[in-house]
């Protein structure tokens, strides 16, 4: 049950991370030759972001180390 949770948490955490780079535009990805280009971006919109991308590392960490079960 722990690693389905951690599994999970990490998986979604990797999704939204995707989906906001490609989604939002920040990065342009080569298929050639695989460079990942970071356009610049206004540091402020990030930090408002980062709560909810940082979330579900969060908790995998608490999962890993057991905080919270009874």
């Amino acid at each position: 049950m722990k690693n389905a949770r951690l599994a999970t948490y990490v998986s979604g955490g990797l999704g939204i991370l995707g989906l906001l780079i490609a989604g939002l535009g920040y990065a342009e990805f080569d298929f050639a030759s695989g460079v990942i280009d970071v356009k610049p971006f206004n540091l402020y919109a990030l930090g408002a972001l980062a709560p909810a991308v940082a979330s579900p590392f969060l908790a995998a960490i608490a999962v890993i180390r057991g905080w919270g079960a009874k």
